[in-house]
């Protein structure tokens, strides 16, 4: 609307003071005022969409780029991440961008580090800057002499000396609101650091003695040491979440004093002894156990909304859980099932690991909206809840026949050998993840594609807006697959089925379940022959012609008429990884190879975020008609 009204009152502008409307505009002839170009690219949160908004015409892109430099913001850009490596046309832009974001933030980081084989320590006096700063480097804490205007401060490192000695080089120590500290000796003077929220401390011997601030109202403690300790937190009377890690194999229950009146959130990953009846507060909504163990024979705080038990190696009895309870994460030790009923009726999010009972009504609730199950059982005996929107499911059997149409997002996590030969996939989901399926391997490559899909219609949606050439349902905009190699190999994803036949918009590639590849689709017309694919957030990417296959008529075309289309990767570990796009006109097509222009540079060279788009067959490449965006 206020852009709307914007573009009125320039309108009526231009109609009556044309002259001076000029001097509001960087475009040739008039145009759009500034304000409103800054306000229009203010409401943008796609990075593509401001660069070609700035490109729509020179002036925009040489004069008012730099001129509001300053002004104008990417979101969500990060300094060392891999966005940075394209954003060399538009570098101003970006700078503005991470600095303005990091004034706010004010995230500070001292790393203290002893190793004197890696870096030398510095004796000189070391002054943080006003900006953002990560001091990387082994530094005697005695030598700094100013931290700046600070929000969260870590300090990590196993020299550390004297904690307060670093903190009072706060210049703004009410500013401070969260603090981490990681060392063998902490002492905290509460009043150096009067406005603390959030403690984090990791311990490294427990011949300690803190002394907490009053005011904090979350802790986080790790003892990484097997000694008994004992701690006193009744003083705390603010605190609202607490969470307790121990290596410690024998802690007694009565050595632990928590608050009885604010403390909502719990979590106590150690086994505790002793008895249990008044431990937990009345007051938790959020219970996080290693063990059930802890619980002994009490039953969960009366008021529990979430709970999390990572040690179930017995089943709980009938009447167990609170009838408050909305959300709950069970881990068996070993496969279990348990009686029909012990579920309360109002839980909206349940995750069951080890889980081998049936999937019906009368074993999980149907408020369930989120399910996350590692075995559904066989297909025709199960009934997923009414409701249910999110399914996560470890497929140890078949995957379900029949959804709810209620049902968003499907996600298949792989952690065994069984792969379903068929997924059924109902027409109301959106998002879908799965693990990709080897289509050819060679000793050069693997060829991952989509598995094979069946598509039922859970909803009643019209025939027409599910063609029998998609391979996924309609309405799924976002895909997620993940993909198993060797660090040493490469391989390469199928796209020209998810471009041609499905309407997805978002793709990730997730490599060895630890790297990610983002993607945006963008077609650009009916048939598909033109579309747009690129790195999310970034400018890698380019606009794809796809090559028909041979076909003289200039009527009936359709999208089944292209070649196949896959995007290769040639390695992919943290530090490197390169990629090219490639439509085989054989199945017997030649390797891709690197440019030599890469091979002449180290391993780290830009070229692992370049994306090249070449097209192959018989030993001869066919340029085809692209447009690269990487500078």
């Amino acid at each position: 609307m206020e852009i709307y009204k914007e573009i009125q009152h320039v309108h009526h502008h231009k109609t009556t003071t044309t002259n001076n409307n000029t001097t509001k505009t960087l475009a040739p002839g008039g145009g759009l005022s500034n304000l409103l170009l800054l306000k229009i690219i203010g409401f943008l949160d796609d990075i593509q969409d401001i660069a070609c908004l700035l490109m729509t015409c020179k002036a925009y892109y040489i004069a008012f780029r730099i001129k509001y430099a300053n002004v104008i913001t990417f979101k969500y850009v990060k300094r060392y991440g891999i966005i940075e490596q394209s954003m060399k046309t538009f570098q101003e832009i970006f700078d503005a961008s991470y600095e303005q974001r990091d004034r706010f933030i004010l995230d500070r980081v001292i790393d203290l580090e002893d190793n004197k084989d890696e870096m030398e320590t510095s004796d000189s006096p070391i002054e943080m800057k006003d900006e953002p700063i990560l001091i990387n480097a082994t530094v005697n804490q005695n030598n700094i002499t100013r931290i700046p205007p600070t929000r969260k401060l870590t300090i990590t490192g196993y020299n550390i000396v004297d904690c307060n000695a670093i903190l009072s080089k706060l210049s703004h120590p009410r500013i401070l609101e969260s603090l981490e500290i990681s060392n063998q000796h902490v002492n905290i003077d509460p009043l150096q650091v009067p406005s603390l929220k959030a403690l984090y401390i990791h311990l490294q011997s427990q011949h300690c003695h803190i002394q907490f601030p009053l005011m904090l109202v979350e802790l986080h403690l790790s003892y990484l040491h097997y000694e008994r300790f004992s701690l006193d937190l009744l003083t705390l009377e603010q605190l609202t979440k607490l969470n307790i890690v121990s290596k410690s194999p024998y802690i007694h229950a009565k050595d632990i004093k928590i608050p009885k009146t604010s403390l909502k959130h719990l979590s106590i990953q150690f086994i505790l002894y002793d008895e249990f009846e008044d431990f937990f507060p009345d007051t938790l909504e959020s219970l996080d156990l290693q063990d059930i163990s802890l619980l002994g024979d009490a039953l969960p705080p009366p008021n529990l909304k979430s709970m999390s038990i990572g040690n179930c190696e017995k089943v709980p009895p009938a009447n167990f859980f609170p009838s408050s309870l909305k959300s709950l994460k069970l881990i068996f030790s070993s496969e279990k099932s348990f009686i029909a009923g012990l579920l309360p009726l109002g839980l909206e999010t349940l995750e069951l690991n080890n889980y081998n009972g049936p999937v019906t009504l009368e074993y999980i609730p149907d408020t369930v909206t989120t399910l996350t199950i590692n075995n559904i059982g066989h297909p025709m005996n199960t009934v997923l809840p009414s409701g249910l929107q999110n399914l996560t499911f470890r497929p140890e059997s078949e995957p379900p026949t029949m959804y709810p149409s209620t049902i968003r997002s499907i996600n298949y996590q792989k952690r065994y050998q069984h792969t379903p030969t068929l997924f059924i996939l109902p027409t109301s989901i959106e998002s879908f993840s799965f693990d990709a399926v080897e289509a050819k391997t060679t000793y050069q490559n693997t060829v991952f594609s989509l598995p094979q899909i069946m598509i039922i219609n859970n909803d009643d949606s019209p025939l027409a807006d599910n063609p029998f050439h998609f391979v996924l349902p309609s309405r799924v905009a976002h895909l997620t697959a993940g993909v198993q190699v060797d660090n040493d190999s490469k391989f390469s994803f199928r796209l020209d089925t998810i471009i041609n036949y499905s309407n997805v918009q978002d793709l990730s590639i997730i490599i060895n379940s630890k790297r990610e590849m983002k993607f945006k689709i963008r077609r650009l017309e009916p048939n598909n022959e033109y579309f747009m694919l690129h790195s999310k957030d970034s400018f890698d990417g380019a606009i794809v012609r796809q090559k028909r296959l041979s076909n003289n008529s200039m009527v009936n075309r359709s999208i089944l008429e292209y070649y196949p289309l896959f995007e290769e990767w040639m390695d992919f570990s943290f530090t490197h990884a390169s990629a090219a796009l490639e439509t085989p006109l054989e199945t017997n097509c030649r390797s891709y190879r690197t440019p030599k222009s890469c091979e002449e540079h180290s391993p780290k060279c830009r070229w692992y975020q370049k994306k090249r788009l070449c097209v192959k067959g018989s030993g001869e490449a066919i340029e085809p008609e692209v447009v690269i965006f990487e500078q």
